[in-house]
């Protein structure tokens, strides 16, 4: 009853102060600060360490990503840079992609004004391949044209009215070396000019003579036992805006699939002051037109040179020079090959 009540409030009493005491007991007095700093010296003490293993793995990560931004960059540079030089090598024919490197590849890439000139970075001394160099009587196919020099002879040029075709004696020249070449087509389903005056005369300055002028055809006589041991002599400056014509030349003439044009590039007379030999060596260095770049319609030209010696030089035969100077003789091929 009443006891066991009161039994109970006493058991309860000490258990509510339990209760309120309770919050309070996990508080302690303030421990000293040896112990405090002992406490906390080894979390100190591990924290710098930590941050010390963590100085010494970034900066590694950084240097390396550093370094690894830095190559990117030299690549990327390096990879422009030739870019650049390949694009500048195949815009200006220093570099082809097929065959034999310039002489294979000179696209005219655009149709050169009035009196422009385009100069082929190739020595004026040697610089062709065995590929592109002839002997008399050899034939070889650039591009769709077929290149044969037949002979060399020496012998004055004549001139015809442009629209009379009318012989102008005034203005035949003295003796001088004519290059005759068959020149066959093998385009397919097109018509081009093989050679033509601005191809034979072109140079810079465009009337220039001398030594210093630029030009891409032109012979060399070389004397070996004389100084200087060769000298150039140009081809006989003809432009292509005269009102007259080389009888006989045709130069300028469009020929169709399998038709053979036979004609000469002549040289200028300035050979005249040159003393040759029985052993003089000769090279005449050509630019024909191998054929058209479909898409643009612009010609594609290269570089030819014919070797030949003092021995090889023929006088005009007559029956032939008469043919030759009336007309060029354009023939099919396989009307010759019947033949």
């Amino acid at each position: 009853g009443p006891l066991n009540d009161e039994a109970a409030v006493s058991a309860e009493k000490p258990s509510t102060r339990t209760k309120a005491a309770l919050p309070a007991k996990p508080v302690s007095p303030p421990k000293p600060a040896s112990s405090a700093n002992a406490v906390s010296k080894p979390a100190s003490e591990a924290a710098p360490a930590s941050a010390g293993r963590a100085d010494r793995s970034n900066p590694s990560g950084q240097t390396t990503a550093n370094q690894a931004s830095r190559w990117q960059q030299y690549v990327v540079g390096y990879a422009i840079a030739m870019t650049c030089l390949l694009l500048y090598f195949l815009v200006t024919g220093r570099l082809s992609l097929f065959g034999s490197g310039t002489l294979d590849n000179l696209p005219d890439l655009k149709p050169l004004d009035s009196n422009e000139f385009r100069k082929v970075m190739i020595p004026d001394e040697g610089g062709l391949p065995e590929s592109h160099v002839l002997m008399l009587g050899q034939s070889r196919r650039f591009g769709d044209i077929g290149v044969k020099p037949t002979r060399v002879t020496r012998e004055p040029l004549t001139f015809a009215g442009f629209l009379n075709n009318q012989v102008d004696d005034s203005r035949t020249t003295r003796p001088l070396l004519k290059l005759w070449l068959e020149l066959t087509s093998f385009a397919d389903g097109y018509v081009f000019p093989p050679l033509d005056s601005h191809l034979m005369s072109s140079r810079s300055p465009a009337e220039g003579v001398d030594d210093s002028t630029l030009a891409n055809s032109f012979l060399v006589v070389r004397n070996l036992s004389e100084e200087p041991a060769s000298r150039r002599v140009l081809n006989f400056l003809h432009p292509h805006t005269s009102n007259f014509v080389m009888v006989g030349q045709e130069a300028g003439r469009s020929i169709a699939p399998n038709e053979t044009l036979l004609t000469f590039i002549a040289c200028s007379e300035q050979i005249d002051d040159i003393q040759t030999q029985d052993d003089t060596e000769y090279s005449w260095r050509l630019q024909i037109r191998k054929g058209v770049h479909v898409e643009s319609g612009h010609g594609v030209t290269t570089l030819v040179e014919v070797r030949f010696t003092e021995a090889d030089i023929q006088p005009p035969a007559q029956s032939s020079a008469t043919e030759d100077q009336s007309t060029a003789r354009i023939r099919l091929t396989s009307e010759r090959t019947a033949g």
